[in-house]
């Protein structure tokens, strides 16, 4: 064989070889980023799920609460229970986030200090209305507050979480583009590299696709729990001018899904004081950077008006706003019953004030839940603050007789007499008054 031929021949072997060298070679290095991108990626999802079942919990112990304190019945406190047990067993379980990134690792310290300080709050809280002690409406905005701040949380860690999986998702696709640019190479020099690399592809379409099928499960997953929370994310970028809701934002304002929205349509969901005040928002966190977090009454496609709460946070580079991003959450329900529930106190309250005669109400240690103006001129007591001071300690000169009469009346027994001693100033006098005690 002429040497010219067998140089060619060893030349054609050498590149094909070494074309068979480096397919292989990339080949290697994208199946091992693949499965290293895998893990990362399951990794992620147990993340996600364990911190949808948080925020279930979490869920769970306000709605047994808001339960308990709302009708005072026991079998209201199940969902807490449940989640009072299941609490520290998830907790116990947090070395399975697996994070390394310092951000993630703060927003899950900072939820998991403020669950524990909501769930021992709540079991304080259940206790006193076992007590007979009403929640305050402090209180209940203290907790709404506490809630809002976990969904918060729970939301950031879910949306980072998010933008870290689109990240393994596009080195998947540049590990595999690279992977059929050496098939292609390969195959030139020798159908047996071709053959082999052939078997590469495969295998990495198949490894592809069961990623791209856990992708979109997980996918579905975090719309389920934007569902479950009714909280939709939206990001204005200032330079392009565009405007991104999610799945769960177009929801929350009813819009079909080949809506487009903008600056100026999406402002328009609000009406009056509303639309000035989330102007007025917008406008500062782009102009000053302040960030902003408001319930605002919108208007949605379908003519119902729902309160809503809207977060927005502004990113900056070089002192220039980049984009506005943040979260919008459906509070339609809680924030109407909250206002119910304090119209309700209002009006009781006045009514228990202004009613022309002596009037007193007591919780079920005798102290004072609302009290007339007739009852302080009555007693002349009109200096004191009588609201959660206890019946016997403010007026400690009470007969031993009515003292029976007021905790039989606690027992279920209604007294009533229209003649009864009554102690003004010291001085004990028999009057002709009304007294009626019961239940």
């Amino acid at each position: 064989m002429p040497k010219k031929i067998i140089r060619n021949l060893q030349i054609g072997v050498v590149l094909s070889l070494i074309l068979l060298i480096a397919s292989s070679v990339a080949s290697y290095i994208s199946i091992r980023n693949q499965m290293e991108n895998r893990e990362s990626f399951l990794k992620s999802k147990e993340s996600i799920s364990l911190i949808k079942d948080l925020l279930n919990i979490l869920l769970d112990a306000e709605t047994g609460n808001r339960g308990y304190q709302l009708t005072g019945r026991e079998n209201f406190l199940e969902p807490f229970n449940k989640s009072r047990k299941e609490y520290p067993l998830l907790v116990a379980q947090k070395g399975r986030f697996h994070l390394k990134d310092k951000q993630q690792m703060n927003t899950l310290s900072d939820l998991l200090q403020t669950s524990e300080a909501m769930m021992k709050g709540y079991v304080l809280l259940i206790e006193n209305r076992k007590k007979g002690v009403l929640m305050t409406s402090e209180e209940l905005i203290q907790n709404k507050r506490t809630m809002d701040k976990c969904r918060m949380l729970v939301n950031e860690f879910v949306k980072y979480e998010e933008i870290q999986l689109a990240i393994k998702n596009e080195d998947l696709n540049t590990s595999s583009r690279w992977t059929v640019l050496f098939i292609l190479f390969s195959a030139v020099a020798a159908i047996g590299v071709t053959i082999f690399v052939y078997i590469q592809l495969k295998s990495d379409i198949l490894r592809r696709d069961k990623l791209e099928k856990d992708l979109f499960r997980t996918k579905e997953m975090l719309e389920e729990t934007s569902a479950v929370a009714q909280v939709g994310g939206w990001e204005a970028n200032m330079k392009t001018g565009k405007l991104f809701w999610s799945q769960s934002t177009r929801e929350i304002h009813k819009i079909k899904s080949n809506f487009q929205p903008t600056f100026e349509n999406a402002l328009g969901f609000y009406e009056g004081e509303n639309e000035k005040r989330i102007r007025y928002l917008f406008d500062r966190a782009v102009q000053q950077g302040i960030s902003f977090d408001e319930e605002l009454q919108l208007l949605r496609n379908d003519g119902i008006t729902i309160w809503v709460r809207v977060k927005g946070i502004p990113e900056f580079e070089d002192e220039i706003c980049n984009r506005v991003y943040g979260i919008i959450q459906d509070i339609d329900t809680f924030k109407k019953m909250f206002l119910e529930i304090t119209r309700k106190e209002a009006m009781m309250q006045s009514f228990a004030t202004d009613v022309p005669i002596p009037l007193a109400m007591f919780d079920k240690v005798l102290n004072y839940v609302a009290v007339s103006s007739k009852w302080k001129e009555e007693f002349d007591i009109h200096d004191v603050d009588l609201i959660g001071k206890n019946l016997f300690s403010t007026s400690p000169d009470i007969p031993g007789e009515r003292k029976e009469i007021y905790r039989n009346a606690l027992l279920g027994q209604t007294y009533t007499d229209g003649n009864f001693k009554l102690k003004v100033k010291g001085k004990e006098e028999m009057q002709h008054y009304d007294l009626k005690v019961g239940p």
